[in-house]
């Protein structure tokens, strides 16, 4: 993978424990189309595509401008399929203020919640910085993009998963087979979910799930490995 230097101040290291995660979304991924919301600069969804087959594509969801930028710039460097929406993705379309480090290697910590203090959640005092942008459902997409076969999806949403997954219940019940997804109990609360309603949530559409670590899941279809 060809990292640029506006990448590099984003993720300065590397990929770090994500490896086993692209591993497993590449491996089921296949020449298939992979969903990322909340893409950031684009290190997973780039490292998944150069790992899986030839025929690989992606779309990836990121609102916050500067993140946008730079996975522009990383795509094109690695010469990858990637259809870039800066948008948010959750359960209405609209718009929300997205709230921000003005730290780029936190930058990952972005989210739209309503909560004056979500940065203290991660024990930290940090400066911050915010931003209207653009929210839209995975639903609304899907329909737009004429109900395309999709085969992997990623969901990092600093706590809004279930939103997301909510607005996705057309897709995620006719297609998606497998999905890996962020479950931090501190980020869900600032949307006013548990991990347990983020588990029902997904064995609502047909996933078996087993943890990737601590604050990930891998998901699939009943009856699929």
């Amino acid at each position: 993978m060809k990292w640029t230097e506006e990448a590099k101040a984003y993720c300065p290291k590397g990929l770090a424990g994500n490896p086993p995660f692209v591993a497993w979304m590449a491996r089921h991924l296949g020449d298939g189309l992979l969903v990322d919301c909340g893409a950031s600069v684009g290190a997973v969804c780039v490292a998944t595509l150069l790992a899986a087959g030839p025929g690989a594509r992606a779309v990836a969801f990121e609102p916050q401008m500067r993140s946008a930028d730079v996975l522009v710039e990383l795509v094109k460097a690695n010469k990858v399929d990637v259809k870039l929406y800066r948008k948010a993705v959750a359960d209405e379309i609209g718009q929300a203020l997205l709230k921000y480090p003005v730290d780029r290697s936190i930058s990952g910590w972005a989210t739209i919640a309503d909560t004056p203090d979500f940065f203290e959640a991660k024990a930290k005092q940090v400066q911050s910085m915010s931003e209207w942008v653009d929210v839209t459902t995975l639903d609304t997409w899907w329909e737009e993009a004429g109900k395309p076969d999709v085969q992997v999806v990623k969901i990092d949403t600093q706590g809004a998963e279930p939103n997301v997954l909510k607005g996705g219940a057309e897709m995620f019940t006719a297609t998606a087979p497998y999905l890996f997804i962020e479950k931090h109990a501190p980020t869900l609360a600032e949307h006013g979910y548990l991990i347990a309603d983020l588990i029902e949530a997904i064995e609502s559409f047909g996933y078996e799930w087993e943890p990737a670590n601590k604050n990930n899941l891998r998901c699939w279809k009943k009856g699929l490995a």
